[in-house]
């Protein structure tokens, strides 16, 4: 397709995610909704399309730096197309591309993003909670979800990539619009000062180093994540341990220093799989997205093979850790009974652990991993449960009480977190639970802790009886003091 052609589908696709009449014209904000598209649309039919691109980039047969310049090369001729003259400016032009590379990975949850010429001036009387994040594909997804939140509970939110931080304001930001349900991308004149601080959706290259940052930018300023319980529990072992000392369920295991010599591994695994089931996990102690988790069973020749060589994998680059394999049920999905893990969204005020929210991730095929990152699926809370299976492919019928187990598990893991942690301790934690069947009903065994929760725009609210429809992640976060 030549430019106009480009111009042309990207203006039809702006009206129609926009809500416009056909013959709407649109302003300069609107264009550049469309020149997004113009870009996705031009950078899909170059490399073969949006799901080879995907594909292509998640197996590492597509650098996304070369899908950038490609679209970077095609904006000019876009730009001059339009009437957007304001987007010649070079942040809002990076902006654009990175919208479309957002466009062109994922399918989009949250309300269009329309990148604003003018600037505005937030309300200085209101406090400022700011949700801060360096990744830019996804990030909506993210954000989005806590501004709807924190709508509803009356507080001032707004989101913030770290670049935009300058001596402890913001001088740029996204706020949301909820009467047109739109996401509006603006300079602050003068920039606005921060109440209070989130840290979420950061680039998974550098969590820590970017956590750091943004705290240190914001130098005085109460962040409801703290770096330093986020580090605590970004570390697998050291979280596993807690919940061990708390007398918590959790699936026995081995940790293993970065380097640990061929031999002691080897002896390590011999010991400890006289007393536990052969079905292990294996996966860096401090992995997130199924990055690196594989499962393997250490009776056959080829799964010990495999669980070595994972494990010198693993090991050359950090600590890594083995695991029973845990979660005897499963969801009963199209293809067949799968595993898959809960994450509940639980609020820690201080004194009490509140589970509030969640959905679950489940495995695409019978033997799969449980994780989107892994080519799993996001599976809502209420769907799973009306859906558990065992492995032979029995229903389980899970009742009040066992629903009440597994958030009085995940709240149980917080609290025991945050008496570890002290004061850091993050105010908004995903806690990941799998199910075993047990004498007395579910048995919940925890596995993970998340300082910063992802999967925002997948989450309903639960209740003591259950989960809901309703979407959402916390009412309770916003209840806290302002600092």
């Amino acid at each position: 397709m030549g430019i106009d052609d480009l111009c042309n589908q990207g203006v039809a696709r702006a009206r129609r995610e926009l809500a416009l009449g056909v013959d709407a014209v649109l302003s300069d904000a609107e264009w550049g909704v469309a020149a997004k598209y113009a870009l996705a649309a031009g950078a899909a039919e170059h490399f073969g399309g949006e799901t080879m691109i995907r594909r292509a980039v998640r197996d590492g047969a597509l650098r996304l730096a070369d899908v950038r310049q490609y679209a970077l090369a095609l904006l000019p001729g876009i730009l001059r197309a339009g009437t957007a003259a304001y987007l010649e400016h070079p942040l809002l032009r990076a902006r654009l591309v990175e919208l479309a590379l957002d466009n062109l990975l994922s399918e989009r949850l949250a309300p269009e993003i329309l990148l604003l010429p003018d600037s505005r001036t937030l309300p200085a009387d209101l406090p400022l909670h700011a949700l801060l994040f360096s990744a830019i594909n996804h990030s909506a997804h993210e954000y989005y979800p806590l501004l709807v939140d924190a709508l509803a509970a009356g507080r001032q939110a707004v989101a913030a990539h770290e670049d935009w931080l300058a001596a402890g304001t913001l001088r740029r930001c996204l706020l949301l619009d909820a009467a047109a349900n739109r996401l509006l991308e603006v300079d602050l004149d003068p920039p606005a000062a921060v109440a209070t601080a989130q840290v979420l959706a950061l680039n998974l290259t550098e969590e820590a180093a970017s956590h750091r940052r943004i705290e240190a930018a914001l130098a005085g300023v109460p962040c409801a994540n703290p770096y330093a319980g986020a580090c605590r529990l970004d570390d697998k072992v050291w979280t596993t341990r807690a919940w061990q000392a708390a007398g918590l369920e959790v699936p026995a295991f081995l940790a293993f220093a970065r380097d640990t010599a061929d031999e002691v591994l080897r002896a390590a695994l011999a010991e400890w799989l006289g007393t536990h089931t052969p079905r292990l996990v294996v996966k860096p102690a401090d992995g997130t997205e199924g990055r690196e988790v594989a499962l393997l069973d250490f009776r056959q020749a080829a799964g010990r093979a495999a669980c070595f060589a994972q494990l010198q994998r693993l090991l050359a680059h950090g600590p890594a850790l083995v695991m029973e394999e845990r979660g005897d049920l499963r969801y009963a999905a199209p293809g067949g009974a799968v595993r898959f893990a809960i994450r509940l969204n639980v609020c820690w005020d201080g004194r009490r652990a509140r589970a509030e929210s969640g959905y679950a991730q489940s495995a695409s095929v019978p033997d799969g991993i449980a994780s989107a990152g892994r080519g799993g699926q996001i599976t809502p809370l209420a769907d799973l449960w009306q859906r558990l299976h065992w492995p032979d492919g029995t229903p389980y019928c899970g009742t009040v009480d066992d629903w009440r187990r597994v958030m009085a598990a995940a709240e149980a893991g917080a609290q025991a977190l945050a008496l570890a942690i002290g004061p850091a301790m993050p105010r908004l934690i995903g806690v990941d639970l799998l199910l075993d069947g047990g004498d007395t009903g579910l048995l919940p065994v925890l596995l993970e802790a998340n300082p910063r929760p992802a999967g925002m725009s997948h989450a309903c609210f639960v209740t003591a009886d259950g989960p809901t429809d309703e979407p959402g992640v916390t009412r309770q976060l916003w209840r806290l003091p302002a600092g």
